[in-house]
């Protein structure tokens, strides 16, 4: 036996793309060693959607979808990825193929994972010519894995073609963060395999083998997959023992660089005894099929320049506006989308959804996409008695690993063994807590990632179906008004999405307006959000982290305040506390509360005036801390008499301050807990004062 030896990692100083922290990739010594590196890997969309191929992406985005799915992503090898991204495990007895995969997501799963790719493909830079080439090289060893297994009857032919697939994914990930650096690289080898190698290793600190081995050892591929690249190079002698999986995937990986040279010929005797002429026609066979398939998925010839031509991208932004005309009842339910987009994006696999039961005061697990197990959990909704609660009574995350010294309910420990996992992590959102099974250093790694991910459950909050509220008996007038009101909410979803659907398509072309474009998104959500309360009064509040300096810049941006105050000959003064710290609160609430006091102050002063915005933190103990904020204006003041019932519906003192929107602001003001003050004096001019604690009650209206 031949005594392998076995090196040290270390990390690699950032002194590229591909070093340090920018990728994560440990480093090997000597440069020629091939072994996967054992420190920080990749994740398993590193390629991305950028990646994708635009013609596989316009077509899964087809309606109707086309036939022969498994055929069409097949031929993707950054989609493929991204799939086995949505099904890590797998039985060592079960073969991890294309249609596997498909059949875990469905077709709704697929376009779930292809419209997030088609954006970033559309905001990416044209594929390079050199990406184009490794992708050719992909499918080709691909194909002729598939078929050498056919013909020599090993293993399962469709494992072997996804395995060879993306056995040059790390080759490509180089190119895709290297760019014309990486290219200008790979030119100066002259086509020696082995310089190229030297040069990565000089260049990054890493070479391909070892970007593409810590890529697939994530992946649910057979470890003889894993092995192609580890022993990558090694004469043919030593590798006739191993693995025949292995040994095919070489020897296809050969076929589809040199064709079947003298090398290839002599590999292919020695492992499998097939003749020289049997391998030819195998390859000419291959190297038609892939003709036929470009041709078959309108994968036409490249660009002048060796990038993806323009009707290619044009396909695809096609496709995806059709994609966001189609009817809402089309789409994932938002609980799986949630799903698939926590594991793609954060690497979350063992989660619970646990929905807020208002007619039990309870939280009940959401039976789509639930284990059997999880799906009849059901917890009290009481401060003290779990973690799960305790996180949504406070409206703040909690961990198993916030306190060792606090001791965890049953129910704690045994969701934390359900989801296999030694702990919990808890994320409250609008109606439910999402429960995270994690290890310490997961949680620790998840707090720098907490504001994003604390976003898209808000978004999901929203879009789920209300939980069932028993109400008491109304009378008829009532129950009409009602009914009129959701089905008012009901006829504006699809418009409002179809304008969310359509911003994010602007956003893929427009590098200039993205701050009035993500105003503009926030004023849509708000307007879905005021209808979501009009139909469900009793729906409680969405909390997330706000940073309420940003947010009252978001408002000031979205009133076009600078033009409104240059019109009137206002003066406008802002002095925000530049150290005030995020809290946790209803972001929709705070925006509607700043529009209706800042629009208020201008009507007050239709002759011009002054504009004061101040923020501040009241300063103490956590549940005593108070963030507070000022709109401040020198209009006519309110009369005495006008301010005991300033608050109530159409009490009124226009061109002062109007009645049923300050009304408004009180209510929401109350929602989250908080309290409100108004000083004026007559002539001199009004000033409102909001003070706000770090979270919502559980139960305030929206």
């Amino acid at each position: 036996m031949h005594a392998r030896q076995t090196t040290e990692l270390s990390p690699v100083a950032d002194s590229g793309p591909f070093g340090g922290s920018t990728v994560g990739i440990a480093t090997l010594a000597p440069p020629h060693a091939v072994m996967a590196p054992k420190a920080a890997m990749l994740p398993f969309n590193a390629l991305g959607g950028r990646a994708c191929l635009p013609e596989v992406l316009a077509a899964l985005l087809a309606h109707p979808p086309p036939t022969g799915l498994a055929a069409l992503v097949g031929l993707d090898p950054a989609l493929c990825l991204q799939l086995l991204a949505l099904h890590p495990a797998a039985s060592a007895a079960q073969p991890v193929t294309l249609d596997m995969l498909l059949h875990h997501c469905g077709l709704q799963g697929l376009q779930a994972v292809a419209i997030p790719a088609a954006l970033e493909r559309l905001q990416a830079t044209p594929a390079t010519a050199l990406s184009r080439q490794i992708w050719r090289r992909c499918v080709f060893t691909a194909l002729l894995a598939r078929r050498l297994a056919r013909q020599l009857q090993i293993g399962n032919p469709e494992e072997t073609y996804l395995a060879a697939l993306l056995l040059r994914c790390g080759h490509w990930l180089m190119a895709l963060h290297g760019g014309d650096e990486y290219a200008a690289l790979l030119a100066s080898a002259a086509d020696d395999e082995q310089r190229e190698l030297e040069l990565e290793w000089q260049r990054y600190g890493a070479t391909r083998l070892q970007v593409g081995t810590a890529v697939l050892r994530g992946t649910p591929l057979p470890i003889a997959a894993h092995d192609a690249l580890r022993y990558h190079g090694l004469a043919a002698d030593m590798l006739r023992d191993i693995h025949p999986l292995t040994r095919i995937l070489h020897l296809a990986d050969r076929l589809s660089m040199h064709g079947a040279d003298a090398n290839a010929c002599a590999a292919s005797s020695l492992w499998f005894q097939l003749p020289a002429p049997l391998l030819a026609t195998l390859t000419r066979e291959c190297q038609h099929e892939l003709e036929t398939l470009k041709l078959q998925w309108g994968l036409l010839p490249q660009a002048a320049n060796g990038s993806a031509p323009e009707s290619a991208l044009a396909r695809l932004q096609e496709a995806l506006a059709n994609r966001a005309l189609q009817p809402a009842t089309a789409a994932l339910s938002p609980w799986r989308s949630l799903r698939i987009t926590l594991n793609l994006r954060f690497g979350f696999a063992a989660l619970l959804l646990l929905r807020y039961d208002a007619t039990t005061g309870s939280l009940h697990a959401v039976t789509d996409e639930s284990p059997a197990a999880l799906a009849d959990f059901r917890m009290r909704c009481e401060p003290g008695c779990s973690l799960v609660a305790d996180a949504f009574q406070r409206a703040r995350p909690r961990s198993s690993f916030d306190d060792a010294t606090s001791a965890r309910s049953l129910a704690d420990e045994q969701l934390a063994r359900l989801l296999g996992k030694p702990g919990l992590g808890c994320l409250p959102f609008s109606g439910g807590v999402l429960v995270l099974g994690l290890q310490a250093d997961e949680w620790q790694a998840l707090q720098t990632r907490l504001h994003p991910v604390m976003a898209l459950l808000d978004a999901t909050g929203r879009a789920l179906p209300p939980a069932p509220v028993i109400e008491p008996a109304a009378t008829a007038s009532a129950e009409t008004l009602q009914q009129r009101i959701s089905e008012t909410q009901h006829e504006m979803a699809a418009p409002l999405t179809a304008l969310r659907n359509y911003l994010h398509l602007i956003e893929t072309k427009s590098t200039d307006a993205g701050d009035e474009l993500r105003i503009m998104r926030s004023e849509l959500t708000r307007i879905g959000r005021i209808m979501d309360h009009l139909a469900n009064p009793r729906h409680p509040a969405e909390r997330s982290p706000v940073d309420l300096n940003k947010l009252m810049q978001d408002v000031l941006n979205g009133l076009q305040l600078t033009t409104v105050a240059a019109e009137r000959q206002i003066d406008i003064h802002t002095e925000l506390e530049p150290t005030l710290p995020v809290f946790i609160s209803d972001a929709v609430a705070l925006k509607q509360i700043l529009t209706n006091l800042i629009h208020n102050a201008l009507e007050a002063m239709p002759q011009g005036g002054r504009l004061r915005l101040d923020t501040t933190l009241q300063s103490g103990a956590d549940e005593h801390r108070r963030w507070l904020f000022t709109v401040a204006d020198t209009g006519p003041g309110i009369a005495p008499e006008m301010l005991a019932r300033l608050f109530h519906p159409k009490s009124s003192s226009k061109p002062g301050h109007a009645g049923l929107g300050l009304s408004i602001v009180k209510r929401l003001v109350d929602g989250l807990g908080g309290e409100i003050d108004c000083q004026s004096v007559t002539h001199i001019g009004t000033r409102f004062v909001v003070r706000l604690p770090q979270a919502a009650r559980p139960d305030a209206p929206p």
